[in-house]
């Protein structure tokens, strides 16, 4: 199930902008700080987050290859990295469709404006918004949806809706003091981490997503309120935490 979350903002030359702001040529964009009255909307499944609308309308794939927003590239959110991409569709009917997929997952919902519901995918094809998913399940009405146009299509109805995932950090001692996620498949703690040892971590002021039920699924153990020892074997991911990522 996906979360909705709440971090990062988009800027325009410096300038912190609302999601969804039309883009005019010739200004630099980026993914940067949180501002608290700015923030981008994501859905999570997991430690991926994609956004929940464009965070610009109206602009260029030659826009996106110009300022390296093409391929997968590297943003900083409040002095943590997150890679950051465009989605991926497959090339012919019937091939492997990362949109589909994560359309499913995270039960992907209408964006607010008409005008918003095409954006960018990886090598250029536009991406319909998908509201219901079960209208794109036709293989060949899908083929119909995934049109393109030139690059340099600048004032069309086409935004900029990415992806990030958090960057993995290796477990130091210099990080103790530090607030940290970890990810033991698509279960999380976040902490302040306050010891470890070549086997286990420990963390305190524990917050955990989702919530654990299940104990054999438990990669942990409480040692009192809100402080756990995690198995660092079970890791699958560690990486620094921002507000707003796990936060409901």
């Amino acid at each position: 199930m996906a979360l909705r979350r709440a971090f990062g903002t988009i800027y325009l030359d410096g300038t912190p902008v609302r999601e969804g702001t039309a883009y005019r040529g010739n200004r630099e964009f980026k993914i940067g700080n949180t501002q608290e009255l700015k923030p981008i909307r994501w859905l999570q499944h997991g430690p991926l987050y994609i956004a929940e609308s464009v965070v610009l309308s109206v602009i260029s794939f030659a826009d996106l290859i110009l300022q390296k927003y093409c391929d997968e590239t590297t943003v900083l959110i409040d002095d943590v990295p997150f890679r950051c991409r465009l989605p991926q569709l497959g090339d012919r009917a019937g091939e492997p469709c990362e949109w589909l997929d994560l359309a499913k997952q995270f039960g992907i919902v209408k964006n607010r404006a008409a005008k918003d519901s095409w954006f960018w995918s990886r090598g250029n094809p536009l991406v319909p918004d998908i509201s219901p998913v079960s209208h794109l399940q036709d293989p060949e009405q899908y083929m119909i949806l995934d049109w393109r146009l030139p690059d340099d299509s600048a004032g069309h109805p086409v935004g900029w809706r990415p992806i990030i995932e958090p960057v993995g950090i290796e477990l130091t001692a210099d990080l103790i003091g530090t607030l940290i996620v970890a990810w033991s498949g698509e279960h999380a703690l976040c902490g302040k981490l306050v010891d470890m040892s070549e086997y286990d971590l420990v963390l305190d002021n524990v917050l955990s997503w989702p919530l654990i039920e299940e104990p054999s699924q438990r990669f942990f153990k409480p040692l009192k309120e809100r402080r756990f020892v995690v198995n660092k074997q079970a890791l699958t991911l560690t990486h620094r935490w921002v507000r707003g990522m796990l936060e409901t």
